[in-house]
């Protein structure tokens, strides 16, 4: 799976995170990739503040990476 998102995507824009377990005695993965200029640390602040504003966010923000 690993290789077919850094085929799509490059390796330069594809993140796995490992995450341990107790429910299921193990780990899950979650991946995470991005085109283009995307990039997790470019970030259009007042965007999300408008995104988050507009939807009645109160918990999940960019402030949280």
């Amino acid at each position: 799976m690993l290789s077919n998102l850094q085929i799509a995507f490059t390796k330069e824009k594809t993140w796995v995170y490992l995450i341990p377990t107790d429910t299921y005695d193990g780990q899950m993965s979650l991946g995470l990739c991005f085109k283009g200029e995307s990039h997790p640390e470019k970030l259009d602040k007042e965007r999300i503040k408008g995104f988050e504003k507009e939807n009645k966010l109160k918990y999940y923000n960019y402030k949280i990476h």
